[in-house]
C-alpha cells in the first residue's frame, strides 16, 4: 500500500486514527532501524560507523535527552542499553536516514565492540560469598497451601490408590499477521507528535515525557489502529516510540520506525515457555484428594505484568475442580531471553492446557470417563460447591455444558472405542508391524475452561473501570469510551436501545478525550464486555429515572462499586477473583494419516455458556474465527484446518459475558488429548513441529522394543 502523506497535524492532544501508522509518511521523513546487541550476555563497549554519510544519524543511550531508564513495577527498563545487555537483540541504538535501503546497508557496516563478561560478573568478583542476592533469577512468586491435611500432601499422594505425576510445557504464541509494532514521530516547535498503535495512552505519554524531558501537554498522540494485544505490545510500544522520538528530537525531522516481521516475531510476539508440573491423587471413588502444582514461567529479560500473570496462572491451575488439599508454588524466572509476550486475555491458557490434560490422565488411572471424573470433582457437583475453597466462581449452567457435549456428540462411546482400537493397533506396532490394523487410527479429546472478566487482583487497572453516558434532548445516547470492536458496539447499541426505547442508530460511540481525561487503563481493559456492559446497563437505568425529571442533556458516570471490589481479598488471595465468568467445553476428533504421519481434524464441537447472546450469528462467526486462529498456532509453520465446526450456546437471560479468548483456552488441550489417544502416547507440550508425531512414534517404538527385549531376557533367565 502506498504511504499516505501527512502535511499538517491538528493540535488535539489525543485522537484516534482509522488507519495504520505504517501506511503514513511526512515530508523530509527519516527511516529508522534498531541497532541490536550481537551478544546474549555481556557489555557493549562501543557502537560506531567508519564513515556515516551526510544526512544519516546514529543514536545511543547517551543521546536520550531525559531519563534513559523507564520505571516499571519490576524495575527500570532502558530505552537503549547503557552497556550491559540482557538478551540477544536488545536495542543498543538507532540508525536513521532518508533512504530505507541505505539505512539497511549501513546497518551491516556498523562496528560494535563488546565484552562477553556481563557487569554482574565483575560485581560478583567483589561480593561476599553467600550474600550475593543482587542477581537472583526469580522475579516474583506466589505460594498457596490449602486443606486440612495440605501439610502432609506428599504422604497423601504417595499412599493414594490413584496418582498421576506429569510435567506440561506451553509456549504457543498468539497468531499474528497484522501490522508490526513501531511509530512515526515528529518533534517541532517544542511539541512531539506521535502516530502509533499504542494500547496504553497514559503510560505512553508519561514515558515520552520522562525520556525526552518535555511537558506531557506538549505531546500529541495520534492513536492508530491496534490489532496486536500481547503484553509486549501494551508496554514495550512506549519504549519503541521513545526510540523514534529521540531521533526526531535531535534531527528536527519526522522519524518512522517499523519492525520487520522477524523482529516482530522475536521481540514482540514470542511467548517464552511456561512449565507446569502436576502431581495429583484420587481415592477409590475417583475423588481428588490432592493437587501439588509447581509453575515456572520464563519471563525473559522482564515483563511488568509478571505478578498478575503468575497470580492468574495459580488461580487457573485448579480450574473448576476442587481437590481436598492443594499446594501451589509459582515463580516467574528472569532469563537471557527477550521479554515474554502473553496476550492479556490468554494469561491462563497454559494452566488450562496443563490441567485438562492432567485430568484426562487421572480419569484413565481411575478407569472413569474423562467427563464423569470432571463432573464429580467440579463445582458443578452440588456437594463440592458447598465446600470451602480459596477460589470461587459463579458459572451458569456448567453441568449442562458438559452434558450437552458428552451426550449430544456421543463422546463416551467414541472415547472408549478409540481407546480399544489404539491398544490393538499398538500391540502390533510393538512387534514391528506398523499400522497393520484395518480400523482407522483415531482420537478424541475433551477440555473445558472459564474466561474470567475483570480480574480484581490486577495491578494494571486497579479495578477503576468506568463508563460515561450522555443523553441529550434529541434522545441520542453518547457512550464515551476508547474504541471497541464492532461486535461489542453492536451489543451495546442493541442493549441501550432496548433499555431506553430509542433506535439503535441513536446510540453513538464517542472516542474523543482531552489530555487530562484520557483513559488511564490499557485499551484491552475497555474491551472487557462483561464489566463495561454491566456498567452500561446501570447507566441506562439511571437515565430512565432522570430523563423526565432533569434538564437535558446530562451525563451519567458509572464505576465499579466498592462492594464489588471486596469480592476478592488481595491480601489473603481468596474469594471471587473475577467479576463474572463465561464457560465452555470442547471436543476435538482427529484421524491419523499413516502415510504422512500427520493428523487430520475430523470435527470440533463446542458448547458455551456466556449469558444472553445478543447477536447469535455474529457470535458464532466470531467463535469460528477464533477456532481457525488457534489451529494456526498448534503446529509451527503448519496451520491446521477443520471442515466441521459446530457451536452451541446455552439459553440464558443473564447479562452477556466475555468469551473472546475462551476458545483458545480449550482447543489446545482437547487437541493434544486426541493426539495422545490416537498415538497411544502422551503429548506433553505445545506447539508441535511438523515432524513431532513421527518422532513420538519412533521414540515409542524404540521404548517398546527395549521393553520387549528386557522381557525376553527375563524369560530366558527364568528358563535357565
Amino acid at each position: 500500500m502506498a504511504e499516505k502523506k501527512i502535511r499538517k497535524v491538528r493540535s488535539a492532544k489525543l485522537s484516534f486514527q482509522n488507519e495504520f501508522y505504517s501506511d503514513l509518511s511526512m515530508p523530509s521523513m527519516l527511516y529508522a532501524k534498531v541497532i541490536r546487541s550481537p551478544i546474549k550476555k555481556g557489555i557493549i563497549t562501543s557502537v560506531t560507523h567508519p564513515d556515516l554519510p551526510e544526512g544519516y544519524y546514529l543514536f545511543t543511550a547517551r543521546d536520550v535527552p531525559g531519563s534513559n531508564l523507564i520505571d516499571t513495577p519490576l524495575g527500570k527498563v532502558p530505552v537503549f542499553s547503557e552497556g550491559n545487555v540482557s538478551y540477544l537483540g536488545e536495542p543498543i541504538g538507532l540508525l536513521a536516514g532518508p533512504d530505507e535501503k541505505t539505512v539497511n546497508k549501513l546497518m551491516d557496516e556498523l562496528d560494535i565492540g563488546y565484552d562477553r563478561n556481563s557487569i554482574d560478573y565483575y560485581f560478583k568478583e567483589i561480593t561476599i560469598e553467600g550474600e550475593d542476592k543482587l542477581f537472583s533469577s526469580e522475579i516474583t512468586s506466589r505460594k498457596i497451601q490449602w486443606g486440612e491435611e495440605s501439610g502432609k500432601i506428599d504422604k497423601i499422594i504417595e499412599k493414594a490408590p490413584f496418582k498421576v505425576d506429569e510435567t506440561w510445557t506451553f509456549a504457543v504464541s498468539a497468531y499474528n499477521t497484522t501490522e508490526p509494532n513501531g511509530a512515526l514521530c515528529s518533534y517541532a516547535d517544542e511539541t512531539l507528535t506521535v502516530f502509533t498503535s499504542a494500547q496504553w495512552i497514559l503510560q505512553l505519554r508519561n514515558v515520552l515525557g520522562t525520556a525526552l524531558k518535555i511537558k506531557n501537554e506538549n505531546i500529541i498522540i495520534k492513536k492508530t489502529k491496534t490489532m496486536d494485544h500481547g503484553t509486549n505490545s501494551i508496554w514495550f510500544n512506549s519504549i519503541i516510540t521513545c526510540q523514534a522520538a529521540v531521533a526526531s528530537y535531535h534531527t528536527g525531522k519526522p522519524v518512522k520506525l517499523v519492525y520487520n516481521r522477524e523482529e516482530q516475531k522475536l521481540f514482540m510476539d514470542t511467548m517464552q515457555p511456561i512449565s507446569m508440573h502436576y502431581r495429583t491423587s484420587a481415592d477409590e471413588k475417583g475423588m481428588l484428594t490432592a493437587m501439588d502444582i509447581d509453575i515456572k514461567m520464563d519471563a525473559g529479560f522482564i515483563n511488568p505484568f509478571c505478578q498478575e500473570i503468575i497470580d492468574r496462572l495459580v488461580i487457573a491451575s485448579t480450574g473448576v475442580y476442587r481437590a481436598k488439599n492443594i499446594r501451589i508454588n509459582a515463580a516467574a524466572i528472569q532469563s537471557y531471553n527477550p521479554p515474554s509476550s502473553i496476550e492479556m486475555g490468554l494469561i491462563d491458557q497454559a494452566a488450562f492446557f496443563s490441567l485438562e490434560n492432567q485430568m484426562t490422565l487421572m480419569s484413565q488411572k481411575c478407569s472413569m470417563s474423562p467427563v464423569e471424573l470432571r463432573l464429580n470433582n467440579s463445582i458443578f457437583n452440588p456437594e463440592l460447591k458447598k465446600s470451602a475453597f480459596p477460589f470461587l466462581f459463579d458459572i451458569e449452567k456448567g453441568s449442562e455444558v458438559f452434558s450437552a457435549l458428552a451426550a449430544g456428540e456421543d463422546y463416551n462411546r467414541k472415547y472408549t472405542t478409540y481407546n480399544l482400537n489404539a491398544s490393538a493397533v499398538y500391540s502390533e506396532f510393538a512387534k514391528g508391524k506398523l499400522f497393520t490394523s484395518q480400523a482407522p487410527l483415531r482420537g478424541i479429546g475433551f477440555a473445558c475452561a472459564y474466561e474470567g472478566s475483570c480480574f480484581f487482583g490486577s495491578e494494571i487497572n486497579g479495578n477503576n473501570q468506568y463508563i460515561e453516558l450522555t443523553f441529550d434532548e434529541n434522545s441520542i445516547l453518547t457512550i464515551h469510551t476508547s474504541p471497541v470492536s464492532h461486535s461489542i458496539e453492536m451489543i451495546w447499541s442493541k442493549l441501550a436501545s432496548e433499555m431506553l426505547s430509542i433506535p439503535q442508530s441513536s446510540v453513538k460511540i464517542d472516542t474523543s478525550f482531552p489530555a487530562e481525561k484520557e483513559p488511564p487503563l490499557p485499551e484491552s481493559v475497555y474491551s472487557n464486555i462483561s464489566v463495561m456492559t454491566e456498567l452500561l446497563k446501570k447507566g441506562c437505568e439511571a437515565i430512565n429515572k432522570k430523563k423526565d425529571k432533569e434538564k437535558l442533556p446530562f451525563t451519567i458516570k458509572k464505576t465499579i462499586t466498592p462492594s464489588m471490589k471486596k469480592l476478592w481479598n488481595k491480601e489473603k488471595f481468596t474469594g471471587y477473583p473475577y467479576h463474572s465468568t463465561s464457560f465452555a467445553a470442547a471436543t476435538v476428533e482427529i484421524e491419523m494419516d499413516i502415510a504422512s504421519y500427520r493428523e487430520v481434524l475430523r470435527s470440533i464441537k463446542i458448547v458455551i455458556s456466556s449469558g444472553k447472546v445478543m447477536h447469535l450469528q455474529s457470535a458464532q462467526n466470531s467463535i469460528k474465527l477464533a477456532v481457525q486462529k488457534v489451529l494456526h498456532t498448534l503446529v509451527k509453520e503448519e496451520p491446521l484446518d477443520c471442515p466441521d465446526i459446530k457451536i452451541i450456546f446455552t439459553n440464558s437471560d443473564k447479562s452477556p459475558k466475555q468469551l473472546g479468548e475462551l476458545i483458545k483456552k480449550i482447543i489446545p488441550a482437547a487437541y493434544t488429548q486426541a493426539l495422545s489417544q490416537a498415538l497411544n502416547s502422551t503429548v506433553k507440550s505445545l506447539p508441535l513441529a511438523t515432524d513431532s508425531l513421527y518422532e513420538i512414534l519412533a521414540k515409542k517404538q524404540e521404548e517398546d522394543e527395549k521393553k520387549s527385549e528386557e522381557l525376553n531376557n527375563e524369560n530366558t533367565s527364568d528358563a535357565e
